[in-house]
């Protein structure tokens, strides 16, 4: 039985951490794609709108990031301490 609970908890932690890996990710990407409409917005002189207003793209990635370097973190801490 506790082997079973232990082969789980390490599957989880497995899915987790490629949770937050894909969100890290994301994070990434969304940035990239603002800065990049930015730069195109000034070097161009186009005018190219972001769906979902300013808000969302302003702090969308990091608080996508921030979710999770901090879920990373704590998976991390917590299979320090489970072994």
């Amino acid at each position: 039985m506790t082997r079973k609970v232990t082969k789980d908890g390490k599957q989880l932690a497995t899915r987790l951490k490629f949770f937050f890996d894909m969100l890290f990710l994301a994070a990434v990407v969304l940035f990239v794609i603002k800065i990049g409409v930015l730069l195109l917005n000034k070097a161009a002189s186009l005018d190219i709108a972001l769906p979902g207003g300013t808000f969302l793209w302003n702090f969308g990635p990091l608080m996508a990031a921030a979710v999770a370097v901090v879920g990373s973190k704590m998976l991390k801490d917590r299979d320090k301490f489970t072994g």
